[in-house]
């Protein structure tokens, strides 16, 4: 894990500084900022949710790929479909914030 973009970058974002604490529920990480744990990394939606001040940084924000998958015979389904715009159409709003 330690090779893995997202760890990179959070390396890159800490410049040294210890990590207070590790958990991969980002809720757990919100409320321990919260509670004076320090900064965490967090999606904007979550921080809004808990009333974290957003740090203003020079970095660019980490971004990633995201893969939809389903099974090839599924392809054709007007179900299938439907989920798949309402999710594009998510993720096309998200980047145009």
């Amino acid at each position: 894990m330690a090779d893995s973009v997202q760890q990179q970058w959070l390396v890159h974002q800490l410049q040294g500084r210890p990590i207070a604490i590790s958990s991969n529920d980002l809720r757990i990480q919100a409320m321990a900022a919260m509670g004076g744990a320090g900064l965490v990394v967090l999606p904007d939606s979550l921080g809004k949710e808990y009333g974290l001040i957003k740090v203003p940084t020079d970095d660019a924000p980490l971004e990633l790929p995201i893969w939809l998958a389903f099974h090839e015979d599924l392809r054709s389904s007007p179900k299938i479909r439907v989920v798949l715009d309402f999710i594009l159409e998510g993720l096309v709003q998200v980047q145009q914030m």
